[in-house]
């Protein structure tokens, strides 16, 4: 939709919610840029550039890092689950 020009904007709740790891935040920014779609975010608005890529960075970063914890937890558990049985 954003290669056809079908589409201005795309409207997200927080950054995490259009990707969990920071790489893929930046890639689909700059996909977005480049065919002149903005992203905007409900719960925190970057107004200022140097603030906002810090904000981002920082909200991204928390979330792969969260990511990553679910995925490790839920291995530990399903590795003494079959431990015990």
């Amino acid at each position: 939709m954003a290669q056809a020009g079908e589409i201005d904007g795309v409207i997200v709740y927080h950054l995490d919610r259009l990707a969990r790891k920071v790489s893929l935040i930046h890639l689909l920014e700059k996909e977005f840029k480049k065919r002149g779609v903005k992203i905007h975010c409900i719960q925190i608005h970057y107004d200022k550039p140097g603030l906002a890529y810090l904000l981002k960075q920082m909200r991204a970063s928390t979330t792969e890092y969260a990511r990553a914890l679910i995925v490790e937890r839920v291995s530990q558990g399903k590795w003494s689950k079959e431990r015990v049985q």
